[in-house]
């Protein structure tokens, strides 16, 4: 009688910590999926403000490397001669800094004085705000 009240105890915590790993996992991965998100939606506006004929951006692989840096891979105009990875801090930054790297054809287009997220940003808030007057 012990034994079995034992194995079933058993069963129950061995459970128990299976479905918490699992929401544990599951959280991680749903805070990883949100950086990835913001983080694709900073390249494209930094692509569009920073990158000579920008059309379209197409993502095609992401990915966090050893050092906690979330790295995005893609092409830009539908032309996958036109690759590029770009990445971000996990862990300390707040905002892409324009940490990319590309195929030739791709790093040719890119401006030479190039604009910041937080500069983009404010541009875009400065011309809704002269619309509103």
């Amino acid at each position: 009688m012990k034994q079995k009240l034992l194995f079933y105890i058993s069963i129950i915590i061995i459970l128990i910590f299976i479905v918490w790993k699992g929401y544990e996992w599951k959280m991680q991965h749903d805070i990883e999926q949100e950086r990835f998100d913001k983080l694709k939606n900073e390249i494209t506006l930094y692509l569009k403000y920073n990158l000579n004929s920008f059309k379209s951006v197409k993502f095609t692989k992401t990915d966090i490397d050893p050092l906690g840096f979330y790295v995005v891979e893609g092409y830009v105009n539908n032309n996958k001669g036109m690759r590029f990875s770009a990445s971000k801090d996990g862990t300390n930054s707040q905002y892409y800094e324009g940490n990319i790297g590309g195929s030739e054809t791709f790093m040719k287009l890119l401006k030479k004085d190039r604009k910041s997220i937080p500069e983009i940003e404010k541009e875009i808030r400065n011309s809704k705000n002269k619309g509103l007057q």
